[in-house]
């Protein structure tokens, strides 16, 4: 089979569509989870909404590998060599997105399994350190820092009103390939 055909192959036979319930706390744990959230993103000195490049795939043909996702971090920082788009959240907006990440996750989600190549993050900034959360609104999947893995649960409903409050912050950025010839 010719090279050329790996990469979308690849592309066409992960992209799955599974049903994926992510209600799987007890509603206590639920609670404390989202209010620890809340907290972090309060008490955050800043909240940082980007738009960045992800995988750096090449002309069909040339493609030996799946290209690796860009580290979002650089040094402890945000990778500002990927970022494309940005925003500082404050005031009614950080309220609105409070409100989306922290809302219980109620039903279930269909998930569409790709090849994870995430565009949009939100940073969490204190005292100099980053977290982070990842996420494709493609595949709906998400990565996140380590300390803030336990406090992050979607739905369809999260996704797309996470994806809505990124397009109307004007961070919405889709990765165009522009292949030389």
């Amino acid at each position: 089979m010719p090279k050329y055909f790996f990469i979308p192959i690849l592309f066409i036979l992960s992209c799955t569509s599974q049903n994926y319930t992510s209600n799987k706390n007890s509603s206590k744990t639920q609670h404390t989870s989202k209010d620890s959230l809340r907290i972090r993103l309060v008490e955050a000195d800043t909240i940082l909404i980007v738009g960045h490049l992800g995988r750096m795939f090449k002309r069909p043909g040339y493609n030996d590998t799946l290209p690796p996702i860009p580290s979002i971090l650089f040094n402890g920082k945000p990778n500002l060599a990927i970022i494309k788009k940005q925003k500082i959240i404050t005031g009614l907006d950080l309220d609105t997105l409070i409100r989306i990440l922290t809302r219980p996750v109620t039903d279930t989600t269909d998930l569409m399994k790709c090849i994870f190549d995430p565009h949009h993050t939100i940073f969490l900034i204190k005292n100099g350190v980053t977290s982070f959360i990842d996420v494709c609104f493609k595949c709906v999947e998400f990565e996140s820092s380590d300390n803030l893995k336990s406090f992050i649960g979607f739905d369809d409903n999260k996704w797309e009103e996470l994806e809505v409050f990124f397009n109307q912050k004007g961070v919405s950025f889709e990765q165009k390939y522009d292949y030389p010839k």
